[in-house]
Parts: structure tokens; sequence; C-alpha cells
């Protein structure tokens, strides 16, 4: 039974809220967006909403682990095992070319922000000394992910504004000028 991607995108945008607020399985989440961009979408436009709403519970699902930091007084690798999980995708070279074009931007928001929270993380009674090198060692690491994540999709958007430029730089009606293929110093023979 094969089912169309209307159904299907619906299904899938309801998985990724739902990890964009911290619950639900993220590698069902990163199957399904998989499977869709991979098998279902067709349109460039289905993909680039696939893309938005993946980004989207990503970003959502950091912000949510980020905002309980200062007081994070334990460290499950299961959590950031997630979060490496939901960005490795976007990074992915055949998903680059549709992400929204403020990926780099909101990519590099969300890491300075993690970045911040990492220097405010104070160790106080209520934090095991384990768990605080624990939190801070293995999310700096991640924060480096984050970063090299970043500038993936900053330079993909660089080299598609690029490309954008010298694809529009045509101009229809203007006789194009021919340079000769051996140097006769502008000399007409």
């Amino acid at each position: 039974m094969s089912e169309n991607y209307v159904s299907l995108s619906k299904e899938f945008n309801q998985t990724a809220q739902a990890i964009g607020a911290g619950e639900g399985n993220w590698q069902m989440a990163v199957a399904k967006f998989t499977l869709l961009m991979r098998h279902k979408a067709q349109t460039t436009e289905q993909k680039q909403e696939l893309c938005a709403m993946m980004m989207n519970a990503a970003v959502n699902r950091l912000e949510k682990v980020l905002s309980g930091f200062a007081e994070m007084d334990n460290f499950t690798a299961s959590t950031l095992e997630g979060l490496y999980g939901v960005f490795r995708p976007l990074a992915a070279p055949e998903n680059l070319p549709y992400l929204p074009k403020n990926a780099s931007a909101q990519l590099a928001d969300v890491t300075l922000d993690m970045v911040r929270a990492l220097e405010d993380y104070k160790k106080t009674p209520s934090i095991l000394l384990e768990t605080y090198n624990s939190v801070r060692k293995y999310y700096t690491e991640f924060s480096f992910f984050m970063l090299e994540t970043a500038q993936t999709v900053k330079t993909a958007e660089e080299e598609r504004s690029a490309s954008a430029e010298t694809q529009s730089d045509l101009t229809l009606g203007k006789t194009p000028t021919i340079k000769p293929r051996h140097g006769n110093n502008g000399k007409t023979p």
C-alpha cells in the first residue's frame, strides 16, 4: 500500500513537533524524514518544506535542553545522542540544497546560545562533580559539532548563491563578447 506525500508529510509534521518538544523517538523522526526526502517528496517545494520542519524540530529540541541547562544535575548520553541525531541529517549533502535560506544563521544563533549556557553552567552542591565534568566536556564537544554543521550549511548557502548569480548573469538580446582563443594583442587580423 503506497501512501501519498500529503498524508505522510502530515504524519511527519506531528512527529517533528513531538521531537521539538523533547518527546517521541528521534530515530523514528529521522527515519521518516529520510524516507520522505528520498522516496516520497517529488518537488523542490516538498523537500524544502520537510527540511524546514526538521530544522525547526532540531532547533526546538536543543532550545528545550538549553532552557533547563543551568539546573542540569544529571548527564544522560541519550539526550546528547538525540541532539546529534536530529542535526546530522540537516548537514547531509543531499539535504543541503533544500534547507531554509536562514538555516546557517539559525544554527549559529542556537550554537551561540549553547556556548553561553555552557559558560554559565556552574558547579553547585546539588550537582555532582562527575555530572558537572561530563556535562561540560560532552556538550562542549557537541558545540563544536554544531559549529561545523553551521559552517557546512553556510558553505552550501554561499555556493547556491554564487551559482544563482552566475546563472542570472545572462542578458537576453545582448550580443555576446567573444574573445579569440589565440592572443593577437587586440589587433584586428
